[in-house]
């Protein structure tokens, strides 16, 4: 693979462990010829103490890797230290990506309906369509912690088809209830998974014939 251990011996502090680190990085970063080409790779480096006070080995190497995984969500080329906090977080991401499929399956999520307003004129001109899950034990979980989630899992297709669904309806059933008028168009958000998807138009085409709306109402 393409994860190594460096063991360091004798560090007073994490201080001598970071500028091993900054070395490291230094080293690793140097461009190299690769044929007629040059070529730079970085590195992503998790740093772990003896302060934790680890007994078995494979724990040092889990901190060390979570912390390596910190560095690589920080935009990768650089060292970072881990701390408890850490662990708690991908705790927390692993409940969140085991929870997901149930969410879908049980429809735990909930749309909000933000108003789109004319500055010039005051008018209502549309809703942006913003997505929520109503976690049975967390209660309501943002979209910036559960959305990264979805797209590192793929759930982030179905889910955003489910979005899209469940909001066509609900402005199929304004329409009905207040006019067409009332209630222009909807903002929905979509993902880049979905954005490469080549039947993407077609998909979205179809959902809005299905409940009766104009795909020009949609945006």
């Amino acid at each position: 693979g393409d994860e190594f251990v460096v063991l360091l011996d004798g560090m007073r502090d994490e201080a001598d462990a970071l500028i091993v680190s900054e070395r490291l990085l230094d080293v690793l970063g140097a461009p190299y010829q690769l044929g007629p080409h040059e070529v730079v790779s970085t590195a992503s480096i998790g740093i772990v103490t003896s302060e934790y006070g680890h007994e078995r080995a494979e724990d040092v190497l889990r901190d060390a890797d979570t912390a390596m995984y910190e560095a690589k969500l920080a935009g990768r080329g650089r060292a970072v230290l881990f701390d408890g906090s850490m662990h708690d977080r991908v705790q927390r991401k692993l409940e969140l990506e085991n929870g997901l499929r149930k969410a879908l399956e049980q429809q735990q999520f909930v749309l909000y309906y933000q108003p789109i307003i004319a500055l010039d004129s005051h008018r209502l001109t549309g809703f942006e369509v913003l997505i929520r899950w109503q976690h049975p034990v967390y209660g309501i979980i943002s979209p910036g912690e559960f959305i990264p989630v979805a797209e590192e899992t793929g759930l982030i297709v179905p889910l955003g088809e489910w979005v899209f669904r469940a909001a066509t309806r609900q402005l199929a059933l304004w329409w009905q209830t207040f006019g067409r008028d009332a209630i222009p168009s909807l903002s929905i958000n979509l993902s880049r998974k979905q954005l490469v998807m080549n039947d993407l138009p077609q998909r979205l085409l179809n959902l809005t014939t299905q409940v009766g709306i104009d795909p020009r109402a949609i945006h």
